[in-house]
């Protein structure tokens, strides 16, 4: 599996520069560019703050078929939308989203 060509396509469907992504990741983008660099696998510590800031766990990043491929097109696809929303509209789905999670 080449991981960092997955962190890339995952970044690029959401529209992220490696400066946001490291932001989201609450990792320094030094870290990312040296990866890419230097073309070094990413730390499992590393790795589960790309994942975390792609809202995705460790075993959804390595699993492979069909559901799970349906899955990050369906995140992806969210997050595309909810690019689209204007500050207002993205405090109304927070509180939408709080209320279906915190049950």
């Amino acid at each position: 599996m080449d991981i960092l060509g997955k962190i890339d396509e995952m970044r690029k469907a959401r529209g992220w520069s490696m400066y946001m992504l490291a932001l989201e990741a609450g990792i320094t983008q030094s870290t990312l560019l040296n990866m890419y660099s230097r073309k070094t696998q990413p730390s499992i510590k590393t790795l589960t703050a790309i994942c975390q800031a792609f809202g995705i766990t460790l075993s959804e990043f390595f699993a492979d078929g069909k559901e799970h491929a349906e899955g990050i097109a369906q995140n992806d696809e969210l997050f595309r939308r909810i690019r689209t929303l204007d500050s207002e509209e993205r405090g109304a789905l927070l509180v939408i989203v709080k209320a279906m999670t915190d049950r």
